[in-house]
């Protein structure tokens, strides 16, 4: 199906995490975030009252709490048509965060979202990754950031060291692994 796109009205290609489907909608750029993330909702049946954040294809990066207000005609990629985005289920970080999903090495994978600022260190997110997971002794541990087949890759042993200083980004997976 073909979408005329006239004015202030743009295409937007919009998938489900964890889903490949995606699904076209014309939108108004002269919408904010926040109407966005409304009609979104409505789009794909969900809650009004559930929580949700847009992830840009183009920046791989989340819209964040502080951007909710700009309107879509800020953004580069509104502004061209065809912007890709990511809805997700949880709350938008703020500007000084970022999101990454955690997991211990385990038969199971059961994975969270964690917001990690961007100032902490290695150290500070091995302890709130271990926390989260309900582990106590974390000297037991090393943290590792997943290689594209979800196993443990590149293990993060500089504990002083920043996040952003070890090639960590939003949506990278971060394992919990026991030490051998």
């Amino acid at each position: 199906m073909q979408i005329e796109e006239v004015a202030n009205m743009k295409t937007v290609i919009v998938n489900r995490e964890f889903e490949k489907d995606y699904k076209r909608f014309l939108v108004n750029t002269d919408w904010s975030l926040e109407e966005l993330q409304d009609y979104l909702k409505i789009e794909f049946s969900l809650d009004p009252s559930e929580q949700i954040r847009i992830k840009s294809h183009v920046t791989n990066k989340y819209f964040t709490k502080e951007e909710l207000g700009a309107q879509l005609n800020k953004y580069p990629e509104f502004n061209e048509g065809g912007a890709r985005m990511q809805l997700d289920l949880g709350v938008a970080p703020s500007l000084a965060e970022f999101i990454v999903k955690i997991c211990l090495f385990t038969n199971s994978k059961t994975v969270y979202d964690l917001f990690v600022n961007a100032e902490a260190t290695v150290k500070e997110l091995k302890e709130k990754t271990a926390d989260l997971l309900g582990v106590k002794e974390t000297n037991l541990y090393t943290l590792y950031r997943a290689n594209h087949f979800d196993e443990p890759q590149f293990a993060l042993r500089r504990e002083g060291l920043k996040v952003t200083k070890c090639n960590i980004s939003t949506g990278d997976l971060l394992i919990l692994k026991e030490n051998s």
